[in-house]
């Protein structure tokens, strides 16, 4: 109880904590209030997988504990792990129903696991009763966000900056908001500031280049987009949108390395190749630019194959759930002759063949679906 008591006291004076608390927790491991506050001080410390195991031994501990079973579910929220963390944090939501803290974090949750009717009451009540809550007004926004429903996500996050006016992610999101419905003079400034309040981000700066590319202003898009890509390369679409500025505005070394770049991180993609093919006409290289061309025609191929072989598993997929196994085989099989490394399509047919008695088949499909899924980046 000295160690807990010592880490709790570090805690309070913001300074590190987790050696008292874990010394405490080894003493005492089947002390739960000890579990719970170490599992708890693991995840403030964005030690999420760590904090799992201690927090499900807390509630092991003490069944009926709420703060376990809350403190559970911010682990496996922050692990990603939305199925199992929903159910806690709805135990929680429903032992503590005024606490906005509590209702936040489970309404963001249905929102991170792409329920957002759902989460809107509750992030909506979270808002009532903490009306000068930031979080719960940009997590409200969230949940519009996923429901198209721009106006009322503009309305909380326009009302999270005024208790927060120099956040710059809260003035990057209402940007991002504002281009969603079509607003760019209003995005615009938005992202703006955000960029002045927070240079270090690539994001405000990338959009910018997108709206002032469609706005036709290519040498403020050029500027926006190597802002950007110096702080964050590893950005395919960024550099094709800068081969594309650099293209308009004739700057044809720079377009040819930009474009270059993206072909590179987006090997998948025609449209780089036919921006590329332009900017080779444009450096009279005529030969060149037809290459790119066929390169873009071929990729071009390959996409819509992938896509009929898509389109053909999700009908076999719905074949098989009505017991149409015949039909739904001969969907799989169809699908794979648009791509036969389309993985889902091997995986589907496994189940159907399995499903028909047809083991060794079965077998086949399924270790060339786990082939192609390993070999996916």
């Amino acid at each position: 109880m000295a160690h807990l008591h010592l880490g709790m006291t570090l805690e309070a004076e913001q300074q590190p904590a987790l050696d008292e608390l874990a010394k405490a927790y080894q003493l005492a491991p089947e002390n739960p209030v000890i579990a719970v506050e170490f599992g708890r001080t693991l995840a403030a410390a964005g030690q999420d997988e760590q904090a799992i195991p201690v927090l499900k031994h807390a509630l092991e501990l003490d069944p009926g504990s709420t703060a376990a079973a809350y403190q559970l579910g911010l682990a496996m929220q922050g692990a990603n792990q939305l199925q199992d963390a929903i159910p806690l944090l709805q135990k929680a939501a429903a032992a503590d129903p005024q606490n906005a803290e509590v209702l936040t974090n489970f309404g963001m949750a249905l929102s991170q696991a792409q329920q957002a009717k759902d989460a809107v009451p509750i992030l909506q009540r979270a808002v009532a009763l903490a009306p000068d809550n930031v979080t719960a007004h940009q997590d409200l926004a969230a949940a519009y966000i996923q429901l198209n429903q721009f106006d009322d996500a503009v309305s909380q996050l326009r009302a999270a900056l005024q208790l927060s006016p120099n956040m710059p992610q809260l003035h990057y999101n209402l940007g991002l908001t504002l281009k969603m419905k079509d607003d760019a003079g209003d995005a615009i400034p938005e992202l703006e500031m955000a960029e002045k309040l927070d240079p270090s981000a690539p994001e405000p700066p990338y959009v910018l280049g997108v709206l002032y590319m469609q706005a036709g202003r290519y040498t403020d898009a050029a500027r926006e987009l190597n802002t950007s890509l110096k702080l964050r390369p590893e950005n395919g679409d960024g550099w094709a949108t800068l081969g594309s500025v650099d293209n308009h505005l004739d700057k044809l070394p720079e377009a040819d390395m930009a474009l270059k770049e993206a072909i590179r991180q987006l090997p998948q993609q025609p449209d780089p190749h036919l921006t590329l093919a332009a900017v080779l006409v444009k450096q009279n290289q005529p030969a060149e630019a037809t290459a790119e061309r066929m390169k873009a025609a071929d990729l071009m191929r390959v996409n819509m194959n992938h896509q009929r072989a898509e389109v053909a598993s999700n009908s076999a997929n719905s074949l098989l759930k009505t017991g149409k196994l015949d039909d739904a085989i001969a969907e799989f099989r169809e699908a794979l002759t648009y791509d036969s490394n389309y993985a889902e399509a091997h995986a589907g047919l496994a189940k159907a063949l399995e499903q028909q008695g047809k083991v060794a088949e079965a077998a086949a499909e399924r270790q060339k679906a786990e082939a192609l899924e390993k070999a996916s980046p």
